[in-house]
This record gives C-alpha cells, structure tokens and sequence, in this order.
C-alpha cells in the first residue's frame, strides 16, 4: 500500500524495509493517482491533479523522505552510544521517523482542495 520507495536503484514497497544509508525517494504518485480514480468511479466526486501539482507533490513528498532520513540517522546515531543497537528495524518499531507516502500525498491533496487550490470538476 502506498507509493513505492526507490533506496539506490532498488524499489521496495514501506518505509520500514529501507537503507538509512542509501537515498530515500519516491518514484512517483501512481497509488495516489489509482485512489483518485477508483474516488471517482465509486463516488463521482473528479479531482484532477496537474503536471505542475503531481511534479511539485513529488518534490515535497521527496524532501520529507530525505528529512526522515536524516532523522532516521541521528535516532540510529544516539541508539548506538546508549544502547550499542544498530537495528534500523528496532528504532522504526518505536518511532515514528516518516509518515506513509501516500498519507502525505493525500493530506497535500485535501489541503489544496479546501483552499481552493485544486478543483472538483
């Protein structure tokens, strides 16, 4: 569920099976856009998204994998002078380093919405 990750050149499907020592990036808004279909089909309500918004949603979505990143690095950093644990896995189970992808993609569409940014058509 959700967008794929792109760690390197390798693509994985949740945050939690990523490399905090490779680049974290989303590859695009695909799964976003599939809801966005299936929201009209079932329930007639249209959101189109532009070039220009899916272009700029990748690239928030992309600064907050790369934040996330860093977070995951320092709590790995202060996990290994506490504890001695290197386990990405260990520190993901107790915090919450980065909110799903297409969580964010969707607030990011719902704000654009209510704003008036983005149309109902």
């Amino acid at each position: 569920m959700g967008e794929d990750v792109i760690v390197g050149k390798s693509k994985i499907g949740i945050v939690s099976g990523l490399d905090a020592d490779k680049q974290w990036r989303v590859k695009d808004i695909s799964q976003l856009k599939t809801f966005l279909k299936y929201l009209q089909a079932y329930s007639k309500i249209p959101v189109k998204l532009t070039k220009k918004f899916e272009g700029d949603l990748e690239g928030k979505i992309n600064a907050e994998l790369k934040n996330g990143q860093s977070r995951a690095q320092d709590l790995r950093k202060n996990m290994q002078s506490v504890e001695g644990d290197d386990s990405l896995a260990e520190i993901q189970k107790t915090s919450s380093i980065i909110e799903p992808v297409f969580i964010q993609g969707l607030k990011q569409v719902i704000n654009e919405i209510t704003s008036g940014k983005l149309k109902l058509k």
